[in-house]
């Protein structure tokens, strides 16, 4: 059997978080094989991340740059700055809820427009959570999973359902499944 080299050519991407233990060493973990370097916002103030993300840009600037939104911290003052300079952003449910609360929560998210940003906005956090221990998703997590397409978000993040679920090929395989045939739905949108 051959190794494969390049993540890549399996289909694979590999995205390496920068936090407080490795702010300044994008460059050797790219050299170690990451494609892409993702900026959690938990661990910064927005001008932190927008100073890390100035680095980041100026010593790997073809490298894809991810950032997830956590909290009030980053949705107020330079949020928009912020957007404008990452090539995706993920909106973190778990991470928002326990800074803004449930209500808070669900206010923001559904005032929220992915559309109207210039990057892919991906959702994360339980969005199909039934599926960590269970074989199908429940009847709400469908309309949700659909109402996000409808919305424009260009994607989910499975967090607990592929890293500690029952069976986390099974759940991904569900997730593919609903948004397959969801797709020809959002064309029009």
């Amino acid at each position: 059997m051959r190794m494969i080299e390049d993540p890549r050519e399996a289909g694979t991407r590999i995205v390496a978080t920068l936090g407080p233990a490795s702010f300044d060493l994008a460059v050797a973990l790219v050299e170690a094989g990451a494609m892409a370097i993702r900026l959690n916002g938990s661990h910064m103030t927005p001008g932190e991340l927008e100073d890390v993300l100035q680095r980041v840009r100026a010593a790997l600037p073809s490298l894809p740059v991810v950032v997830d939104l956590q909290g009030a911290k980053m949705r107020l003052g330079k949020f928009k700055e912020i957007v404008d300079q990452v090539d995706e952003l993920w909106i973190c449910r778990g991470d928002l809820g326990s800074q803004l609360g449930p209500i808070e929560l669900a206010r923001w998210v559904g005032g929220f427009r992915p559309r109207g940003l210039q990057v892919p906005v991906l959702m994360a956090g339980q969005v199909l959570e039934h599926l960590t221990s269970h074989s199908e998703p429940t009847r709400s997590e469908i309309c949700h999973l659909y109402d996000l397409g409808r919305r424009g978000y260009a994607g989910i993040v499975l967090s607990d359902e592929t890293a500690i679920g029952a069976d986390p090929v099974g759940a991904l395989s569900q997730a593919r499944v609903l948004l397959r045939a969801f797709g020809r739905d959002f064309s029009d949108c």
